[in-house]
């Protein structure tokens, strides 16, 4: 036999993995899920009042059953509490200094505001000690800027206005690490739970900027939405790394997803290829939908959108920097996105997507995308709500009473039920639409 030359042999290998790769390609794979998980996303109740639709509600919460609400933090042998910021605390020492959060207690004598620029630990220290010295604290995300940011410092009515400042985070004129090296811990109070101690500032109605607060239990009910609102082979777990990539923790979705990933043990990362879990903005994944591709890009793209079309999600993606990355949170910016371009980011990264429609009434997405939903659908599709939440539409007529304006009730909320700003529909799949 004659020896085949190197380039020959190369060539051949070349051969050999190119028909491998198209062929395993070719192979159908199994679903990753019964299409009933897509088809019958919501549960929905079997009454109704007049004007307004049923009530939906996720399947990992049904009706019978109470909202989830709670850590389940064990109180003594038989009794389990929810949980309040200072459990999570406990839970976060790895990441948060319990030393810090006692000394600021010697330091806050007033309510906090915090111009969130960027995420630094500091303010992370300061948000846990205003909660467990019963202190309120506003949180201003980067999104405020100019006479925006005057008028939602001016709302909030800071006692002590925390900044970075040139050389370090300040609390009005005292550097942080003046407060680290000057004051001694204090111990914590009695802590009043039901004090609505952190607030957010949101546009109502009128388009004036008021202050939203929410109390503990509004936080923990959030948090557990995004750690049990998936199937138990997708929740984020200790094993986790959690990028924040872009995304303000200054703001609530990704504040929630942040106490959750200190709630559960996950580690935070800081570099995109490390990370299994990412939370980012719709404008960063935007921003993948126009990234130029390589010829072999475009091809294992189109091989990544045939086997989501036939419900199997292609884990080795297109983008090199996601090959770790099993899922991506973001929340929905105006204009949202519709199913197509959520199904296109998904075969890039090749990755869950869980793309989630907040509002300004809840701390807890109203609706997010079912983990499964592959499908590409006319317009802007989400899915059921979080098991920490129930809604509803006020029906616009009788003749189509799933269509009209989401009303929602949760513990990640005010009581009773709030009308929201959205308006759209609850779809026979029992996802949520918007209009």
């Amino acid at each position: 036999m004659l020896a085949l030359s190197l380039q020959e042999t190369v060539t051949a290998l070349l051969l050999l993995f190119l028909a491998t790769y198209i062929i395993y390609s070719l192979i159908p794979s199994a679903r990753d899920a019964h299409p009933l998980v897509v088809l019958q996303q919501s549960n929905l109740g079997s009454i109704r009042q007049p004007g307004e639709s049923g009530v939906y509600r996720s399947h990992f919460c049904p009706h019978g059953l109470p909202l989830l609400r709670g850590l389940q933090i064990q109180a003594d042998n038989y009794r389990l509490r929810n949980g309040n910021m200072g459990d999570l605390l406990e839970l976060a020492s790895n990441t948060v200094s319990y030393e810090n959060v006692r000394k600021l207690g010697s330091f806050l004598k007033s309510d906090v505001t915090i111009i969130w620029d960027e995420n630094r630990p500091e303010y992370v220290e300061i948000l846990f000690a205003c909660a467990l010295y019963n202190l309120s604290v506003v949180v201003i995300s980067d999104e405020y800027t100019g006479e925006a940011l005057k008028e939602a410092i001016s709302v909030s009515k800071p006692g002590i206005l925390v900044k970075n400042g040139e050389f370090g985070v300040l609390l009005n004129d005292t550097s942080y690490e003046t407060i680290k090296n000057t004051y001694s811990e204090k111990d914590f109070p009695a802590l009043d739970e039901s004090h609505p101690f952190l607030g957010f500032p949101v546009s109502d109605m009128h388009r004036k900027i008021v202050i939203k607060y929410y109390n503990h239990a509004n936080i923990v009910a959030a948090i557990v939405g995004q750690l049990k609102g998936f199937p138990a082979t997708h929740e984020v777990t200790q094993k986790d790394t959690v990028y924040f990539a872009e995304a303000s923790v200054g703001k609530p979705f990704p504040l929630v997803l942040y106490l959750s990933t200190l709630a559960i043990g996950a580690g935070i990362v800081t570099e995109l290829d490390q990370a299994t879990v990412v939370v980012t903005t719709q404008d960063r994944m935007s921003r993948l939908l126009n990234t130029k591709l390589s010829l072999w890009q475009r091809f294992k793209l189109s091989r990544s959108e045939a086997s989501l079309a036939s419900g199997c999600l292609n884990r080795s993606g297109v983008l090199p920097e996601y090959f770790k990355c099993r899922m991506v949170f973001f929340a929905a910016q105006e204009p949202a996105l519709t199913s197509v371009q959520v199904g296109k980011i998904r075969a890039l990264t090749g990755s869950h997507i869980i793309y989630s429609l907040m509002s300004r009434e809840c701390l807890s997405p109203v609706a997010q995308t079912n983990i499964y939903d592959y499908r590409l659908i006319n317009g802007v599709v989400f899915g059921p709500p979080p098991p920490c939440l129930e809604g509803k539409v006020k029906s616009e007529s009788e003749e189509k009473v799933t269509r009209g304006q989401l009303m929602i009730q949760s513990p990640a909320a005010e009581k009773g039920w709030l009308e929201t700003e959205y308006v759209g529909e609850w779809g026979s799949d029992g996802a949520w639409r918007l209009k």
